[in-house]
């Protein structure tokens, strides 16, 4: 573990002290989200990964983009309430692992923007963060926060693939429909599948 140092806990004690209220508010739901809430285990995490058909917590997060570090913190202390709510939506709705080889882009450890996790949510098709907060369970602070500091990286990544399998799925019905006419997507849309 790094040794600890002093200017960074003043670093993060002199942002709050100037952070509005409702910043030091969001902070602290943050921190006890990541520290009282319950957590998923690690080797819940590594049933899950496998669950999906990966080797790896490694692989998995190499295969949606995750940085390694990400990995290495969720194979040692399992993952936040939030990820645990996120990995049973994605766990719901899984498929098998694609043959596409992973994204070379690196992924930027930057938040979305409100207005991007907004934008985001409704491209997933919530017409409002609680509402889709709410779908996933998750508490009403969540959806504040993410309103006011725009969604982590690793939620963004995540949803990102849950979107594009959206828009895969869509793209391969309204093909399928236009070459046959049967109705593949009032069939699938009345049973609640897209």
């Amino acid at each position: 573990m790094p040794a600890f140092d002093p200017s960074e806990l003043r670093s993060v004690v002199g942002k709050l002290m100037t952070a509005a209220p409702s910043d030091v508010k969001l902070v602290a739901e943050r921190l006890r989200d990541h520290v009282l809430e319950t957590r998923m285990t690690p080797e819940a995490t590594r049933a899950f990964v496998a669950d999906l058909g990966y080797d790896s917590i490694e692989a998995f997060c190499a295969a949606i983009g995750l940085p390694e570090h990400i990995a290495r913190r969720w194979d040692r202390f399992g993952v936040s309430s939030e990820m645990k709510q996120v990995f049973t939506l994605v766990l719901e709705q899984r498929r098998p692992p694609t043959a596409e080889p992973p994204r070379e882009e690196s992924v930027v450890e930057m938040r979305m923007s409100p207005q991007e996790t907004r934008a985001f949510v409704a491209d997933l098709g919530y017409g409002s963060l609680e509402a889709f907060c709410a779908v996933l369970g998750l508490p009403e602070h969540v959806a504040r926060r993410w309103a006011s500091l725009g969604m982590p990286p690793e939620l963004k990544q995540v949803f990102t693939q849950v979107l594009d399998q959206r828009r895969r799925l869509a793209a391969a019905v309204d093909e399928f429909e236009s070459m046959t006419h049967v109705g593949l997507d009032d069939f699938l849309a009345e049973r609640g599948l897209i």
